[in-house]
């Protein structure tokens, strides 16, 4: 990350005097921007010719060389053009350029596109060409939505390029609390077919499924009716979740075309990036494939064609984001293909000498892609190549660096490696309170993780503090009703949740569904989860009644914002499936449990740790009723894929070695129960020894070498855990 050490950035922005209005629109944009940024210690100063009367002037100077200076000492520099480039607009670049080269000075050329009846002035013709000359990248822009985001693309990853605040919400783009555009207003988006299909698709699913809702309000014994209504809400569903992903995947590709206006590109990532502004995606990947071929007989030329291995490096990473961008392809043949372009971007990263920064940048992208679509191995692995550059490039206590080390924790978190993940987690708290201070929404965010980490290891004094800790920074440094704080009182109500504590749990979770109930939708599925949340701790009280009102209310919830057929419906028949179990109604109990399965099965798939979970669960059911092999047959499934999804030393993997053994247990076979208890042991005792089921299975284990070495002993008088 670079900081910017003095408090006001200095902005001069230069036009001739027809885009006046653009001036004032982009003037009032900054300004809004400083309540953003002022949170950061960063405040903006612009600088524009309307400023500046004749008075400025220095004695015997003209007010042009005024002007001039000012554009020499300034932070940043960007220039508008539209029909034509003034004389002394073209002045003021030729003193940016000059700064640009003695000391890096950021600056950004824009052409507005021209409307119909206008015609471009031979001046302007002069300059583009004067650009190529330079092999000069500028930009476009066809309203002042696309020419605020670009901005803010470039300024935000200037400043804080560790973690971007750019976000788009309900086809609002937006930095913080800051809207910028929305999506219709931006070319590449309003114009992409499948951005609109997409929109159009989901606008008459809407209608739909409102359609559907009043007939089955008045035929709602109609199976025909139910089930049409829940195959347009799973359509729906998946659909609002491509659509969402495209935005995001359309912004990022822009981000990237702005970064490329930093160095010099090839003339066929051009005509690919103007393919994308124009909404031409498949235009743009037709380029870029056409690229990556030709990229192949470069490097076999590497030493006479080490600039363009290092172009074709910049084309395949702006490839990645245009193919995954591409929906019409199957999302496990776009990971597919965009797999192998890392592979080969890395490839020629390393055999060509190709700049460090921009590597750990291509690492920490490589890396990303493997968190999210997986293997989380590969993750691991990437990001351990681009923590140990991050760490020779900027040194081991800068905020890139502590992003890294942030998000391999992440990874491990996410893996069940505590100790691994804390280990990484607080170099980045670290370095975020030495560079951030301590009062920064970042810095909550880390101590927020590192809080989940001790609660997964049950070290909840901990966790609690580290999590009070989060809650208090965010509260000093945003608005109170946000989701955000409702997200942080969730996770410490969890804890205290956890301790047994469940009044101090329920007021943290009230106080998140109060928020929630504020700021989101009714039937939003955020509220659900605090319904569900809720819901979980009343049937710990074992005040049962309670239990079912909430996590019914959860339930209608999912059922009607997300369909029957969805991960988190699962989630809501599951828990009521286990507050049947609880009361002993194993009858009641199997059927909730089923239909969990059901749901997991089809949306998820046979191989699915959520899948596994449900199996768990209907298995210490079978227990329950004493049907001992149905009980074993569906615990070992869920085993094997821990095993294979989770690995052999993930807590779930722990948890269910352990009820495999209670059910030996309970059938007389202790040998059998003793090799599985071992197994649970071994891996729980990597959680410390200090954990309640390290404790309760070494306790068990000595009672059963006590009855294996002494026959005369029954089985009766021994005391076991009962796995969850």
């Amino acid at each position: 990350m670079r900081i910017v050490t003095k408090k006001e950035l200095s902005i001069f922005l230069a036009s001739s005097a027809e885009l006046r209005d653009d001036r004032i629109q982009f003037g009032d944009f900054v300004m809004q921007l400083q309540e953003h940024y002022s949170n950061r210690n960063i405040g903006f100063q612009l600088k524009k010719w309307e400023y500046f009367d004749k008075t400025f002037a220095f004695d015997g100077d003209r007010t042009q060389d005024a002007y001039n200076y000012q554009v020499s000492i300034c932070d940043v520099f960007i220039c508008l053009f539209y029909t034509k480039s003034g004389e002394f607009t073209i002045e003021e670049f030729e003193v940016a350029l000059e700064q640009n080269r003695k000391r890096k000075l950021p600056l950004f050329i824009y052409m507005r596109q021209l409307d119909s009846f206008k015609q471009e002035d031979e001046s302007l013709t002069k300059f583009k060409e004067q650009l190529k000359k330079l092999r000069y990248f500028w930009g476009s822009y066809d309203s002042n939505a696309k020419l605020h985001l670009d901005f803010v693309l470039w300024l935000d990853s200037y400043l804080f390029d560790s973690r971007s605040a750019i976000t788009v919400d309900n086809e609002v783009v937006k930095l913080g609390n800051v809207k910028i555009a929305t999506m219709s207003q931006l070319p590449f988006a309003a114009n992409n077919e499948s951005y609109q299909r997409l929109s159009y698709d989901l606008s008459e699913l809407r209608a739909k499924i409102a359609a559907f809702r009043k007939e089955l309000e008045q035929n709602p014994s109609s199976e025909f009716l139910q089930k049409e209504l829940q195959s347009n809400l799973d359509r729906y569903n998946q659909l609002k979740q491509d659509y969402e992903n495209l935005q995001q995947d359309l912004i990022s590709t822009e981000k990237s075309i702005i970064e490329f206006q930093k160095r010099q590109v090839n003339d066929r990532l051009k005509r690919a990036m103007e393919y994308f502004e124009s909404g031409d995606l498949n235009g743009a990947k037709a380029i870029l494939r056409e690229n990556a071929l030709e990229a192949v007989g470069h490097v076999e030329r590497l030493d006479r064609d080490r600039d363009l291995v290092h172009q074709d490096i910049d084309s395949l990473l702006f490839q990645a984001n245009i193919e995954m961008a591409v929906i019409d392809t199957p999302i496990d043949e776009r990971i597919k293909i965009v797999t192998k372009i890392y592979v080969q971007a890395d490839d020629l990263a390393e055999r060509s000498a190709y700049d460090k920064k921009r590597y750990a940048k291509l690492l920490l992208d490589y890396a990303q892609f493997h968190y999210q679509y997986g293997p989380y191995s590969k993750a691991v692995e990437i990001y351990l190549r681009q923590i140990n550059l991050s760490e020779n490039v900027y040194g081991m206590a800068h905020l890139d660096t502590a992003r890294s080390y942030n998000n391999l924790g992440t990874v491990y978190y996410n893996n069940g490696e505590y100790d691994k993940a804390l280990e990484y987690l607080d170099k980045a708290l670290k370095i975020n309170e030495r560079n951030l201070g301590k009062y920064h929404s970042d810095t909550a965010i880390t101590y927020n993780s590192i809080g989940g980490v001790y609660y997964k290891k049950c070290n909840f004094d901990l966790a609690i503090n580290y999590l009070n800790t989060a809650i208090d920074i965010l509260e000093r440094v945003t608005v109170v009703d946000n989701p955000t704080t409702a997200l942080f009182y969730c996770n410490i109500g969890a804890v205290y949740y956890e301790k047994g504590e469940y009044q101090k749990a329920l007021d943290y979770m009230e106080k998140a569904l109060k928020i929630r109930k504020k700021v989101l939708n009714s039937d939003h599925p955020d509220i659900a989860s605090s319904y569900n949340n809720i819901g979980e701790v009343y049937k710990s009280k074992q005040e049962f009644g309670k239990a079912l009102e909430y996590h019914s209310n959860a339930l209608k919830i999912r059922e009607k914002a997300l369909g029957y057929h969805h991960p988190d419906t699962a989630i809501s028949y599951n828990n009521i499936g286990s507050i049947y179990l609880s009361k002993g109604d194993f009858n009641l109990a199997l059927a909730f449990y089923s239909k969990a399965i059901e749901i997991n099965e089809t949306t998820l798939g046979l191989d699915n740790p959520n899948t596994a979970t449900s199996y768990n669960d209907i298995g210490i059911v079978y227990q329950r009723l004493r049907e001992y092999d149905k009980a074993v047959e569906f615990s070992k499934k869920a085993l094997a894929i821990y095993i294979d999804r989770l690995g052999l030393n993930h807590p779930f993997t722990a948890t269910t070695y352990m009820n495999i053994a209670n059910i030996n247990f309970e059938k007389g076979e202790y040998q059998k129960s003793l090799e599985y208890y071992e197994k649970a042991l071994s891996l729980y005792e990597k959680l410390g020894t200090d954990h309640h089921n390290t404790k309760m299975i070494q306790n068990t284990i000595n009672n059963i070498h006590v009855i294996l070495n002494n026959a005369n002993n029954r089985s009766d008088n021994i005391v076991y855990n009962q796995g969850v």
